[in-house]
């Protein structure tokens, strides 16, 4: 109890530092005013089949981030009926997984608290984050996983991650994954809508306050800038715990040109993604699917240092002509990743190939 107690002060101290005590006293306030307010909503459905053979998942997540993954990924497919159910629902009425074929676990922790209520289902589970199995350090990959977790998810039916740096990750352990991408559900900006690179540039980040985040790289940065009287570059983040209404937080977006991801873990980012729906050019560590998403030189960069981060940010910094075509470059790649169906067809392989085994 008192080595729970000292992480959690641990924490709280650490996110105040990053913070500075005036936003983290506004996020504490604001998530204490959010959870008065916080009811889970009545499980819906995702898609609807009328056919006696469709087939149909049960999709158990814990909140807003998970539920919207579910959105992205089973809402109107053909042939599916899949029920969104928060877990504290799940808990509450087990015997509603009687009517589906499969039960998904959000988050490997999920299924190992409730898959002891699935009888005689298949059970998948999609693993989003290195943090959910591996330790929350930069040399995450040379470290051991969770044991318990991955003897749980070999001998789960399916195992679902959402970047090809999971699927070698849990490859390298001995599981056997499908890879199914996530995705920012954003409105797209229109190209005319990006306007002329005005100085100073706008360098920004969005998040929550984790140590994986690595906003000391980030404040670096700014300090780097600084040091270098580098004035046609502004840093302008927003990290803390309180999310931005949606219309706020594109305003804020569309105010920067450059998004920095300074992470040693993730499973998107989603807000990386979110920049790229809304035009900005993403430097980014090679984490979650930033590989798979930005074409390094033409849409982004990815950096591995410091000092790569800053070579790139003075390249873009003296060259505004190059950093308006990339950020054009940013959004129309973001748009052909939707339209090319990359996503529609990661879910249909899995469906038709999950379903098969159980054949």
């Amino acid at each position: 109890m008192l080595a729970s107690r000292a992480r959690w002060c641990a924490k709280q101290l650490y996110q105040c530092r990053i913070s500075g005590v005036r936003q983290y006293s506004r996020d504490a306030i604001s998530q204490l005013s959010n959870r008065k307010h916080d009811t889970a909503p009545a499980p819906y459905l995702l898609s609807r089949s009328t056919s006696r053979n469709a087939r149909r998942i049960l999709y158990v997540h814990s909140g807003w981030a998970i539920e919207q993954v579910g959105r992205l990924w089973f809402s109107d497919v053909p042939g599916l009926e899949c029920l969104s159910i928060r877990a504290d629902s799940f808990r509450q009425d087990p015997a509603i997984q009687s009517e589906y074929h499969v039960v998904l676990f959000g988050y490997t922790w999920l299924m190992l608290q409730l898959a002891p209520l699935v009888f005689d289902r298949d059970i998948w589970c999609v693993v989003h984050d290195p943090v959910e199995l591996f330790p929350k350090s930069p040399d995450w990959k040379s470290k051991d996983a969770d044991t318990v977790l991955v003897r749980s998810l070999e001998k789960l039916e399916r195992v679902i991650v959402t970047s090809a740096e999971m699927e070698g990750a849990l490859s390298r352990l001995g599981l056997d994954v499908a890879v199914v991408p996530t995705d920012s559900r954003l409105p797209m900006r229109a190209a005319e809508e990006l306007e002329p690179i005005a100085r100073p540039i706008t360098v920004t980040t969005v998040g929550r306050v984790y140590r994986r985040k690595n906003y000391e790289m980030y404040k670096h940065l700014a300090h780097w800038a600084e040091r270098e009287r580098l004035s046609l570059l502004r840093f302008r983040p927003k990290w803390g715990f309180a999310p931005l209404p949606q219309d706020t937080y594109v305003a804020f977006l569309d105010e920067a040109q450059i998004y920095l991801c300074t992470s040693f873990q993730e499973g998107g980012p989603i807000p990386a993604m979110d920049a790229m729906r809304r035009g900005l050019v993403v430097l980014s560590t090679p984490v979650g699917q930033m590989p798979e998403r930005i074409v390094h030189g033409e849409t982004g960069f990815i950096c591995r240092t410091a000092v790569e981060f800053e070579k790139r940010l003075k390249e873009l910094a003296g060259d505004p002509e190059r950093l308006q075509s990339m950020r054009l470059a940013s959004l129309q790649h973001a748009i052909r990743f939707r339209e090319e169906g990359s996503i529609a067809h990661s879910v249909a392989t899995l469906i038709n190939t999950g379903f098969a085994a159980r054949q």
